[in-house]
């Protein structure tokens, strides 16, 4: 009986509240399509909001070139950017000691090793294969072949002479001084470099001057980011073996560590209105269109077509239409000037071929044969630092991203990011 009675009472629950069907079943594809995109844009807002940033700060950059704005409004303009830049440098020096340290001291030294190991054979590597790369392009495509018949001014590429002057040994010889600075603090400000000088030396009894060379070794401004490698690096490992008594200091750093982080997520809400500002100004602070367009990519390539186009088919119709004559005799008067033009667009073609092919190629091949996972997904997850790298146009600035980027986008090891990072901005800088 009681049975019967859930049933009865079942059937009129059913009669009196009839199935409702959800709102999304009867929804159009495309709507569900708009809504499924909202939600992604919504779950990655501060990325829409960086990506809106770049593509506003170049449509504002060309559009305010338009009316020739004069120095002190560039520099007005720039100064969101600038504040951005320098709260990212600000931040470089406490991430890359707290790091390297925290993430040193974690680990045994005989893991500390082979990390290090894996990180300078992998930097190693990927520089050998990226200047193979190089040799090959240039070998196959020649892009300064035209330019050796251009007869150019010495003078436009002159130089410094004292910079000249420095040998492969004395660049040697710096690296090793500044891998272990004398002065730890003075390592964040100032960096060893070394000259030489050319000094005359007259001869009273011979009537002759003798030229000698005269080392000279300064400081110059610039942060010496491998002296503070090396130190944190030893640091780290020296309390990794300390157990107990180097908790205290281990527990230090690792606070450091989370202070600099959450002050880093302060900064990338700011982020995008910073590169906006950044990109914009850069745009309008370079003078020379075909510079401009060499540091923009595949614009350089649209560029040049474009200027291809109209030198070889528009003006050719128009000088022919006007003067019945062949247009490219009146071009070879200029034989030089094209061959030149020519040039340097086979040189800005060669750089970004081997650009793509490192990016595109290289890489993700690497990276699928060590971990067998896609690569382009991986991209995805840093595509925050790489535009952050686009609107700074540093490394060592774009750091701090790449750190968030990868421990809390791709949910990296901590232990890995903060010993590989630092060093790789260091390296490939």
């Amino acid at each position: 009986m009681d049975e019967k009675h859930d049933q009865t009472l079942a059937m009129l629950n059913d009669e009196n509240h009839p199935q409702q069907t959800r709102p999304n079943e009867n929804r159009s594809p495309l709507a569900k399509c708009c809504t499924s995109f909202l939600g992604t844009l919504h779950n990655n807002l501060l990325l829409t909001l960086t990506i809106a940033g770049v593509f506003l700060g170049f449509l504002m950059g060309f559009l305010i070139r338009l009316s020739e704005p004069t120095s002190e409004t560039i520099m007005m303009l720039s100064f969101p950017g600038d504040i951005l830049m320098r709260m990212l440098k600000m931040l470089i020096l406490p991430l890359i000691t707290s790091s390297l340290i925290t993430g040193l001291a974690v680990l045994d030294p005989k893991s500390s090793g082979k990390l290090g190991l894996y990180a300078l054979t992998y930097y190693f590597c990927t520089t050998v294969l990226a200047a193979i790369l190089g040799i090959i392009l240039v070998s196959v495509i020649r892009p300064g072949e035209r330019a050796n018949r251009v007869e150019v001014r010495a003078e436009a590429f002159s130089s410094d002479p004292a910079a000249d002057q420095v040998t492969t040994l004395d660049a040697i010889f710096d690296l090793f001084r500044n891998m272990f600075a004398e002065n730890i603090i003075q390592a964040g400000l100032e960096q060893i470099k070394t000259t030489r000088e050319n000094l005359v030396v007259y001869n009273n009894a011979t009537n002759m001057t003798v030229t000698k060379v005269k080392f000279i070794t300064r400081y110059v401004a610039g942060t010496n980011f491998l002296g503070l490698i090396t130190f944190c690096c030893a640091f780290g490992i020296t309390i990794g073996t300390m157990g107990k008594r180097g908790e205290p200091m281990l527990h230090f750093f690792l606070i450091l560590n989370e202070i600099v982080m959450k002050l880093i997520k302060l900064v990338m809400w700011y982020s995008p209105f910073g590169i906006m500002f950044l990109v914009a100004g850069k745009i309008l602070e370079i003078e020379d269109l075909l510079q401009l367009a060499q540091s923009l990519g595949m614009y350089a390539f649209t560029v040049l077509l474009g200027l291809a186009i109209h030198a070889l088919i528009t003006l050719p119709l128009i000088f022919y239409g006007v003067t019945r004559q062949n247009p490219f005799k009146f071009y070879e008067e200029i034989e030089d000037l094209l061959q030149l033009a020519q040039s340097l667009g086979m040189y800005a073609f060669t750089v970004l071929l081997g650009l793509a092919i490192h990016a595109l190629i290289t890489l993700p091949l690497i990276f699928y044969g060590v971990t067998r996972q896609n690569p382009f997904k991986f991209y995805e997850g840093m595509l925050q630092a790489w535009l952050t790298g686009i609107g700074t146009g540093s490394s060592a600035a774009s750091l701090p991203v790449t750190f968030r980027c990868l421990e809390e986008t791709l949910k990296l090891d901590r232990r890995v990011t903060r010993f590989v990072l630092p060093i790789g901005a260091t390296v490939n800088m």
